[in-house]
């Protein structure tokens, strides 16, 4: 787990609970963390348990109350809660966290900062869990900092990229020392991927010439503040536009019309929540140019049913990792990351 960020901080806490509503009843954070270990809790939680440790220090309950959070409706929020039900289920099969038994409660954010806020404070103040995990996006995230430091209850974060979570931990450690990311890096290590992965793949790709999509959400802001200029300078290539795509958008032709016409080589992509329908209308309106980038949705294990299909009836993985286009016979200049 990281404490990782070097932003500004914002002071304003949305949500905060007074100190009477502390979690009063929770494993402390430093017990809590001594039994089970910094790196064991993150590796638990996202259902890996080989390194969990032992060894508490007597304060560990019989039975440790965990809560996971994430939109339900969503791939990436299911996905964190149903890895949450697996890694629970497999660590009481393997005898539990350091002797004790693990229980499960989940909250649906429905990718909304207000429900974010309810659900967490129903885990913490009602259900008295001893730790948390999960939420999908940042917004939703910052929302409930506040009632993090507040509650004084240790939480996982497992997907929300904004610098601004552990730059507060940088500003007030004893505020925030409760909060860990588990994963992703945050967006300004994003960018900087995105700036190796153009460096060493651009020249063999033939992307001489790129536009950026981000979506208009607030992981992408860090990105897209200086990826225009680092990528002229750094890499080398001609950038065409740097575009932030409205939350909601459900047609991506505008879009891609503008980019085709600008003639560019590959669309680099920062996209998770709107990820999904601009890949399957790129592939459907088989575009000239390549996409790739940052890319959410196509990270998880079980993608949804459009981009399935999408990878069984046009994509594969190409002999040098690129891809390939199966109704021509041919490669995709660019590649999905």
């Amino acid at each position: 787990m990281v404490n990782d960020g070097k932003h500004s901080v914002s002071e304003t806490d949305a949500g905060k609970l007074s100190p009477k509503n502390r979690n009063d009843g929770n494993v402390g954070r430093r017990t809590f963390l001594k039994a089970t270990g910094v790196s064991a809790g993150a590796a638990a939680l996202a259902g890996c348990t080989d390194t969990i440790g032992g060894g508490g220090d007597g304060g560990i309950p019989d039975t440790i109350r965990l809560g996971a959070l994430g939109p339900a409706d969503s791939p990436m929020g299911d996905s964190i809660l149903k890895s949450a039900e697996l890694a629970v289920e497999e660590i009481n099969d393997d005898g539990g966290i350091a002797g004790a038994d693990v229980t499960l409660s989940t909250k649906d954010t429905k990718d909304d900062p207000g429900t974010t806020r309810s659900g967490y404070q129903e885990l913490t103040t009602g259900e008295n869990v001893h730790a948390t995990v999960g939420i999908f996006g940042s917004e939703n995230l910052l929302s409930i900092m506040g009632n993090i430091s507040n509650a004084q209850t240790v939480h996982m974060t497992a997907g929300a990229a904004t610098p601004e979570a552990p730059a507060r931990v940088a500003d007030d450690f004893e505020a925030n020392k409760y909060w860990f990311r588990v994963g992703p890096v945050n967006a300004d290590y994003l960018q900087q991927s995105m700036i190796d992965y153009a460096s060493a793949r651009f020249d063999t790709m033939g992307w001489d010439t790129v536009a950026v999509i981000a979506e208009d959400y607030v992981w992408t802001e860090p990105i897209t503040d200086s990826i225009e200029q680092r990528l002229e300078e750094e890499v080398g290539v001609e950038v065409t536009s740097v575009q932030r795509i409205a939350e909601g958008t459900e047609d991506f032709t505008p879009i891609y019309d503008q980019l085709e016409s600008a003639g560019v080589d590959g669309a680099f992509t920062a996209l998770a929540h709107i990820g999904t329908t601009s890949l399957v209308q790129w592939a459907q309106q088989q575009r000239p140019f390549g996409y790739g980038g940052i890319h959410v949705p196509t990270q998880l294990l079980v993608l949804g049913r459009h981009e399935r299909r999408l990878h069984l009836d046009v994509l594969a993985d190409d002999r040098d990792g690129g891809l390939r286009d199966h109704r021509e016979d041919r490669p995709v200049r660019g590649r999905l990351r």
